[in-house]
């Protein structure tokens, strides 16, 4: 079918299109241009100048030469304008006109940047005494302040860490093509720009550049080598492009940031490019000295959410510099002197400063509102200098080895006053540093503090204090001490704790982490319990009630989150938590409440407090109730240490003492009244049992000074706490000593004994127990039956040896027992008889035997 007209038309530029993009894929640039040239209708070349942008293949030469063949239409020159060229143009031939227009002017951009990378021209030595005055000039610093500002580059140089690479250019051609270029400029708008008379027109930068592609076109921007002549053509360039001045003050920002090494000629680029931008902005950049100018407002934001304190540091002192080079150009004429200031700062010819008088902003007072702001940005980044740097200082050895803890201003202020000791909190878990190291270490940073407190209220103190105070500093690392009184010894070791009970609640395997956290500090024991603790402990006294005995491993991981073998050493870390609460609360009653000291970079900024104040705020806890949570535990404990059976933890405690469990530590609660005599059985029974498998626990040859172990203290503890009798405890222990062979440790427990009579007769059964086996495995036998009475020889039937843990005890050690039943028996009773019996009876095998052996 024949077409015709416009349609006709359209077809056929559209058949075109393709063929050019089949040229461009070739990379055929004289057929591109060719094809291009042969398009006719407005819609299909503007799709064409689209593709083009969008090709990886396009070229400087390749769109220098699709403007000469677009512009004389779109944008004929001025006197053609007044035949009504343009004017007859419709709306969306006049819309590509203004893209082209944008593009030529990113093209020129883009040509002179690259002049400046491929330039031969030396870059200034850093060490030239001409630039540091140049810098005191735009910094507004003495050349003095400006020297001692210059020596801090090389101590804070290993601060910076970044996993961002520099892009860096060859030789012989720009690696940041023409297409990436342009591409991260908005050329194709909406809407017409009306005014033309300079012609040129506003370009924005894209929004959504990616972080990479936002580096490279940084360092294309300002990667250059700086020198005099550079300066001139880059402003020239900027000011020609219409780029936008506050994305391009952003871009070199994020440059500085990430991708420049600080050095008196790298700080004077940065500066002057910040000059040159905000020279070109005009009326954006200053304002009345009452308001913020938006221009530097935007800039401050960035600068304190920066997480390269000293990059920003730096950038924030050369912002400063150049806003009072423009406030001071702006009132020059309200006095001579209150600046030294040069017409034109980006111009640097090489002349004599030596007379010229340098003042100082450190001697200024801020009197309008921006100089006000600046000061306070900067203060605020000085502030977290030392911080930054402390925190970059991770060993390469910690066994949770991390990168390093980035922070900002912003961070600060937002998270609050104890954000600071939360960052070295984590830095002190992450370094791998012993933890008692941690707590000399900052015990004796407040040591330190304090003397030094004392040394400025005190001028006329000797000198053997101040020479002590030099001595012992010198083992605190220097950038700790910087940090300054933001990092008490208690706020660290309370932060440090509350990191290692999380980081646990999130491993709970990792017994260590609650082992150690609970070792640190007491303050913040109660948050500890009632944020993760509690919830532990309340969940595993379920699972315990429910089965009666330790969960099973698989279990225990289910609904516990630990294997099974860990819920001992977990158990035995709460009550240590418990304890320091009880010991809180006991310190509250006869200690005043702790004072927090103000920080001068707090004021007036609000956040949430730090945790050490949140402890301080807390309620007082009821003793009787942690003791009662203590006691739970105690059970839980015991049970798990030994792998008792059998055991529901609940039913140990009466209706009145289970109401009150998991409650809040602060409830009101008093402990006592009756209990029931179900409650109390199952009590006694518990500890006995606990006692017996402690007892069996002991090794055979435990010595004399070995004592006994933690669990049979803390059920005798257990005991005392429910009221239980301990005579009953006592006399159980020394039986199973005496049963399991531990003669020596069974006669010190002897004296704790009320009931003597009671604990004779058992001593006396345990005797009999010992002989009976003697004589049953003894080689001599028949002999040692000739000499035992018919009435020993009786009883001792019905003494069974198989409840003995060590019946083959020596018989030197059972007439000794026997001898300490004599004395706890009275004379009267029928238990003295038989133990006297039994006295003659083995005095006589040890005679025997010893005859025997000779």
């Amino acid at each position: 079918m024949a077409l015709g007209g416009k349609t006709s038309k359209r077809a056929r530029d559209l058949h075109l299109l393709k063929t050019l993009k089949s040229h461009l894929r070739n990379n055929n640039e004289e057929e591109v241009l060719k094809t291009v040239s042969e398009i006719k209708t407005s819609g299909v070349r503007k799709q064409a100048v689209q593709a083009l942008i969008l090709s990886q293949h396009l070229t400087s030469s390749l769109l220098q030469g699709l403007l000469d063949i677009f512009l004389p239409v779109y944008c004929p020159d001025a006197e053609e304008e007044k035949e009504d060229g343009v004017q007859s143009q419709d709306h969306e031939s006049r819309l590509l006109g203004q893209q082209l227009l944008r593009l030529k002017q990113l093209l020129q951009l883009y040509m002179v940047l690259v002049e400046l990378h491929t330039s031969r021209e030396a870059s200034p030595d850093p060490d030239d005494e001409t630039l540091v005055l140049q810098l005191a000039r735009l910094l507004v610093l003495t050349p003095a302040e400006t020297k001692a500002f210059l020596s801090t580059f090389e101590h804070y140089a290993n601060s910076k860490t970044t996993n961002s690479k520099k892009v860096r250019f060859s030789d012989s051609s720009v690696n940041f093509s023409i297409g990436s270029f342009i591409r991260c400029w908005d050329v194709t708008v909406g809407s017409l720009v009306k005014d033309l008379a300079n012609k040129t027109l506003p370009v924005n930068m894209k929004e959504d550049i990616q972080q990479e592609k936002r580096l490279r076109l940084g360092e294309f921007l300002y990667g250059w080598a700086w020198h005099s002549e550079s300066m001139k053509k880059f402003s020239q360039a900027i000011e020609e492009s219409g780029s936008n001045l506050e994305s391009l003050l952003h871009v070199a920002l994020h440059h500085w940031s990430l991708c420049c090494s600080p050095d008196t000629v790298s700080a004077l680029h940065l500066g002057t490019i910040f000059y040159c931008l905000s020279t070109l902005a005009g009326e954006k950049v200053l304002c009345d000295i009452s308001q913020l100018s938006p221009w530097w407002s935007s800039v401050r934001d960035k600068l304190v959410a920066s997480t390269q304190p000293y990059q920003a540091y730096i950038a924030s002192l050369l912002c400063r510099g150049v806003h009072a080079n423009l406030e001071a150009r702006l009132h020059s004429t309200v006095t001579e002197n209150a600046l030294h200031f040069k017409k034109d700062i980006i111009q640097t010819n090489a002349e004599d400063d030596t007379d010229h008088k340098y003042l100082s902003l450190n001697d200024w007072e801020g009197l309008s509102m921006e100089m006000v702001e600046w000061n306070l940005v900067i203060g605020q980044l000085e502030c977290l200098l030392p911080l930054n740097q402390f925190l970059s200082l991770v060993p390469e050895n910690g066994p949770q080895r991390q990168p390093k803890l980035e922070v900002s201003v912003k961070d600060l202020l937002d998270k609050g006053k104890g954000y600071v000791a939360e960052l070295v909190a984590n830095w002190f878990i992450g370094s791998g540093m012993d933890h008692e190291c941690v707590v000399q270490l900052v015990r004796k940073q407040d040591e330190l503090r304090r003397l030094e407190k004392e040394e400025l209220e005190k001028m006329d103190d000797d000198s053997e204090q101040t020479d002590q105070m030099e001595v012992t500093s010198d083992s605190v690392p220097n950038d700790l001490k910087q940090v300054d009184g933001k990092i008490a010894a208690d706020s660290v070791l309370t932060n440090m704790s509350w990191e290692l009970v999380a980081a646990w609640n999130k491993a709970r395997d990792d017994t260590n982490l609650i082992s150690q956290a609970v070792k640190l500090v007491g303050s913040v024991s109660l948050m500890l319990w009632e944020t993760w603790v509690s919830q532990f402990v309340q969940l595993t006294t379920s699972l315990m009630d429910k089965v009666g005995r330790i969960p099973k491993d698989r279990l225990c991981r289910r609904d516990l989150g630990l294997g099974e073998h860990n819920l001992a050493p977990v158990l035995q870390a709460v009550l240590t938590l418990l304890e320091q609460i009880m010991e809180a609360n006991v310190v509250c009653e006869v200690e005043k409440p702790l004072v927090i000291p103000a920080d001068s970079f707090w004021s007036g900024q609000e956040g949430s407090p730090a945790l050490v104040e949140l402890t301080v705020m807390q309620k007082m806890t009821c003793y009787d109730l942690v003791y009662q949570h203590y006691q739970l535990v105690s059970v839980l404990y015991l049970v798990t240490q030994h792998g008792l059976k059998s055991v529901r933890p609940l039913t140990y405690f009466d209706g009145k003492d289970r109401s009150v469990l998991f409650k809040p530590l602060t409830t009101s609660w008093t402990i006592g009244g009756h209990t029931d005599p179900t409650v109390i059985k199952a009590r006694l029974a518990l500890l006995c049992r606990v006692i017996t498998a402690a007892v069996s626990s002991l090794p055979d040859t435990t010595e004399y000074n070995q004592g006994d172990s933690l669990s049979i203290r803390q059920a005798i503890d257990l005991g005392r706490a429910w009221g239980t009798s301990l005579d009953v405890l006592h006399r159980h222990h020394i039986c199973e000593l005496y049963t399991s062979g531990l003669d020596k440790l069974a006669e010190e427990e002897l004296p704790t004994i009320s009931d003597a009579t009671l604990l004779g007769s058992q001593l006396v059964l345990i005797a009999g127990q010992r002989l009976n086996y003697q004589l049953e495995n003894s080689p001599r036998t028949a002999h040692h039956l000739a000499l035992t009475s018919p009435t020993i020889t009786e009883w001792i039937k019905s003494c069974d040896a198989g409840s003995l843990r060590c019946p083959a005890a020596p018989l030197e050690s059972t007439v000794t027992l026997l001898t300490h039943a004599l004395s706890l028996l009275p004379e009267d009773a029928q238990e003295h008889k038989m133990a006297t019996a039994l006295y003659d009876t083995l005095t006589a095998f040890v005679k025997d035997q010893s005859n025997a052996d000779k």
